[in-house]
């Protein structure tokens, strides 16, 4: 357990990055959609409305995390999440899904859902909080 935390937080992230892109591409290619994404309602495919293939889910995934988030670089990662939020605004379409091509639906909120994602959102909360009282009495 020790090792773990001896990793610096940038090797982290991008060992965990490179773990969840190729996941997130399984989950777009195989269901059109990842947990997170069906929580809110969302399915992503390819322009013709059938689910993506695999490379262009990954190159999606790839493309959001370059163009969307910025990698992750703070000062960098803002300044993108702001084009790419005007450019949906302006365009109704983001860089990403252009470039592939995909499009990206959604379902109407209910009620449900809305509880649903307020009671996952307490539970994770929760989770993070015992995590880290635990992780404060682990030193």
């Amino acid at each position: 357990a020790e090792m773990f935390f001896a990793i610096p937080d940038f090797m982290l992230t991008l060992i965990l990055i490179g773990v969840w892109l190729p996941i997130e591409a399984g989950f777009l290619s195989l269901l059109g959609t990842t947990p997170a994404k069906w929580l809110f309602g969302i399915r992503v495919e390819a322009e013709d409305g059938r689910r993506l293939r695999f490379g262009p889910a990954m190159e999606r995934a790839l493309r959001v995390w370059v163009q969307g988030l910025g990698l992750g670089i703070p000062l960098v990662s803002l300044i993108t999440s702001i084009y790419a939020y005007n450019r949906l605004n302006s365009t109704g379409t983001t860089l990403w899904d252009t470039a592939v091509p995909s499009r990206v639906r959604h379902r109407d909120w209910t009620v449900v859902r809305t509880l649903l994602c307020v009671l996952l959102f307490l539970l994770f909360a929760a989770v993070v909080v015992i995590l880290s009282a635990y992780a404060g009495t682990a030193r």
